[in-house]
């Protein structure tokens, strides 16, 4: 490769009138799919003869709704977390001066490379275009892209850098009958290709799941056919028509101009004596014999591409409730390996970039894709807890890091803490005789109203009125007057709701928890009207 002249953005390798007469000459590959087909297919394409086989796969995932969905969403999946450039482990101090430079050339090289489509240049991206691209090969085996690089300089150092073109080539260019693929550079006139460039072609060779989903595809593509000529055949009832008339007379000739009328395609008139006999399918279900095996297929196809069938087909009717709560741990693995998959191609782009920068084939940085890990908050607080218990100290920033709870920002309000759930033992207060509080003075009324609360708290004892109680006992624990009035208000806006509760419930509870609920009311109001006289 020269990088000392810039080399053109388009293409090298596929011409534009190639691409034109490409396009014009495109059809509807799966028009006619049948078993025998595909099976011819499938086999041309492991002898290496991928043509075919490919421009029905392109065609089957571009119109199959369920392939469509699922086999874009592991595609993606990848895409969208990014990357980033590490330096290697494990290096001498004298290697990490030259480790930092190959690690700021390599972000470079990716932070500016541009992907595209030979065949839809209106198809335009960076990274997470170029990764989405080459994700296909999970579904068709092999993803090419034609690189085309761009070298240019630092404006202030001078210094070389380095960047490319990732053009996107249909796996109908190639060949692979001696193992390896080669590029068909007369689209039309031959069906053996040449030997490719490895620094000038970017080879993703993945799991090929377009063999087994272009087989779903098929078996679900027939049963959909069979059941809309089902429909259109069965769909209306048919009319049948008995007559006494003789065949051919005017009274005859009405009956069926009445019947065609009626029924164009499904009708039949007949004498009285005439009979016929209807041949019916037996057997399937209410949804006849077709929607199981669609659905089955539908399921198979969700299964191979994301790891196990989605949600919303394991709760369907037909569904046993099986795979949809592994989903997201099989995800995660398919995820992990694409990732590596990448991650690993990507490096034969470094190599090249280190090699013709640096002038060494010793890399000391590498571009990995990212994947987040997932962590489960519940665990982490059941561990947590289990070292507190124990005695051991955590540090704050560790258990914000862990659970992802960033630090307040400066005078940013705050939650506050949530009272304690008082437990049955912190209801047990000494039973306290009623009193007036008219008479009383403000601290007496405060000491006379909790000992009141706390003993109809006591005298209650049913489990319909433990939430009121635990209310209350919340009250009689407001040691301050204005958290006493703060919880007293809430009482009485939850009132309402609390006393219709006790009344369906236990009507004898009802004399009592009005009662409490008014003395709260009234030492809330006293004790406001003191605090405004006050300040």
């Amino acid at each position: 490769m020269n990088v000392d002249a810039p080399a053109p953005l388009a293409s090298q390798n596929v011409s534009p009138q190639v691409v034109e007469l490409v396009k014009r000459s495109r059809f509807n590959p799966i028009r006619h799919l049948k078993p025998e087909l595909l099976s011819k297919q499938l086999d041309m394409f492991e002898i290496g003869f991928i043509r075919d086989f490919a421009l029905m796969a392109a065609a089957i995932k571009r119109r199959d709704y369920m392939i469509s969905v699922t086999l874009r969403k592991r595609e993606k999946a990848i895409a969208r977390h990014g990357y980033e450039v590490v330096i290697n482990d494990g290096l001498d101090e004298s290697k990490k001066a030259d480790a930092a430079k190959h690690q700021a050339a390599l972000r470079y090289f990716w932070d500016n490379i541009r992907a595209t489509n030979v065949l839809d240049q209106n198809q335009k991206g960076g990274f997470r275009l170029l990764v989405q691209q080459m994700m296909e090969s999970v579904g068709f085996r092999y993803a090419v892209h034609e690189v085309v690089y761009r070298p240019t300089f630092d404006p202030v150092t001078n210094a070389p850098r380095l960047t490319a073109t990732f053009n996107y080539v249909p796996l109908s260019f190639f060949e692979a009958t001696t193992g390896k693929l080669r590029f068909i550079k007369n689209y039309f006139g031959s069906i053996t290709g040449e030997a490719m460039d490895d620094e000038g072609w970017l080879v993703t060779v993945g799991e090929g799941l377009m063999e087994p989903l272009a087989v779903c595809y098929m078996f679900k593509s027939m049963s959909l056919k069979d059941w809309l000529n089902y429909n259109e055949r069965f769909g209306m009832p048919g009319v049948h028509a008995t007559t006494t008339a003789a065949k051919d007379t005017p009274p005859w000739n009405d009956v069926v101009d009445a019947v065609s009328k009626f029924a164009q395609e499904y009708a039949v008139v007949t004498s009285q004596d005439a009979q016929i006999k209807l041949i019916e399918t037996k057997g399937g279900t209410g949804d006849g014999p077709f929607h199981p095996l669609i659905q089955a297929m539908d399921r198979a196809i969700a299964t191979l591409c994301r790891g196990a069938d989605l949600s919303t087909i394991s709760s369907g009717a037909h569904s046993q409730g099986h795979g949809a709560s592994l989903q997201g741990d099989e995800a995660d693995v398919l995820e992990e390996d694409d990732a590596e998959l990448i991650s690993e191609t990507l490096n034969q782009i470094d190599r090249v970039v280190i090699r013709e920068l640096f002038g060494t084939d010793e890399v000391l940085a590498k571009t990995k894709i990212i994947v987040p890990e997932r962590k489960n908050n519940a665990d982490i607080i059941n561990k947590f807890s289990f070292l507190l218990s124990a005695g051991v100290e955590i540090g704050v920033d560790y258990a914000r890091q862990e659970l992802a709870v960033p630090a307040p920002g400066k005078g940013e309000e705050l939650l506050q803490k949530p009272a304690p759930i008082l437990q049955q033992e912190d209801l047990t207060v000494p039973e306290t005789p009623k009193a007036d509080l008219g008479n009383a003075s403000a601290n007496g009324r405060e000491a006379i109203f909790k000992a009141n609360a706390a003993a109809q708290v006591l005298a209650a004892k049913r489990d319909v009125f433990r939430p009121v109680a635990l209310r209350i006992a919340a009250l009689a624990n407001c040691a301050d007057p204005a958290a006493l009035a703060l919880e007293t208000h809430r009482l009485k806006a939850d009132a309402s709701h609390l006393y219709h509760t006790v009344m369906a419930s236990a009507p004898d509870l009802a004399s009592p928890l009005q009662e409490i609920i008014g003395t709260a009311l009234i030492g809330g109001f006293a004790e406001a009207a003191k605090a405004r006289k006050t300040t």
